[in-house]
């Protein structure tokens, strides 16, 4: 089991967890920390359509479920509901001050 924290993700969570699956493969993702840039739309400007935010999901739940999330500002709220909504993934939210225990 291991923890994972993304650094300005701006490749695609997605992306990120099959290269760490590729490489750790007999390991089991149980965190994942960091922001995810799913951004909410504005001002007539969409990012990942709801179609996408569900592929988004199901990805993750297939490469780390029953995993938790802990993410923050840019993680947008359209994001963080979709995700809230799947059975195998815990989200919470850091900020500054945030203690992780393992």
């Amino acid at each position: 089991t291991m923890a994972w924290q993304t650094i300005l993700e701006r490749h695609g969570i997605v992306n990120m967890l099959h290269t760490v699956k590729k490489y750790f493969q007999h390991k089991n993702i149980a965190l994942i920390y960091g922001g995810l840039h799913l951004l909410d739309e504005r001002n007539d400007v969409s990012f990942e359509t709801s179609n996408e935010m569900d592929e988004i999901v199901r990805q993750i739940e297939e490469l780390a479920p029953m995993s938790k999330l802990i993410t923050g500002h840019c993680t947008g709220r359209n994001a963080l509901c979709r995700i809230r909504q799947s059975t195998q993934i815990e989200v919470e939210n850091f900020f500054t001050g945030y203690e992780v225990v393992f």
